[in-house]
């Protein structure tokens, strides 16, 4: 069991990328609630860029490009921590 659920956030495209930290949660409970609002987002911008999702389990969202992913995906998962 861990003691902390953090909330990932690892996107790029073609002009940018970065990996973010979108909270810190207690309970794995409270990081699914949080992570099922900002899903949502990431979803419609997977969407409007023409990504395919991989990944979409409640605690994993994946999409990108296939043969561009290094360059046009989105991450957002959540990580368990000590």
């Amino acid at each position: 069991m861990y003691s902390h659920y953090v909330i990932v956030l690892d996107w790029a495209t073609e002009d940018d990328e970065s990996v973010d930290i979108v909270g810190v949660f207690h309970t794995l409970d409270d990081a699914k609630e949080k992570f099922e609002k900002y899903v949502v987002e990431e979803k419609q911008l997977a969407r409007d860029n023409g990504y395919d999702i991989e990944t979409d389990n409640g605690q994993i969202f994946d999409a990108g490009i296939m043969g561009c992913w290094r360059d046009n995906h989105i991450t957002l998962y959540i990580q368990g921590v000590n």
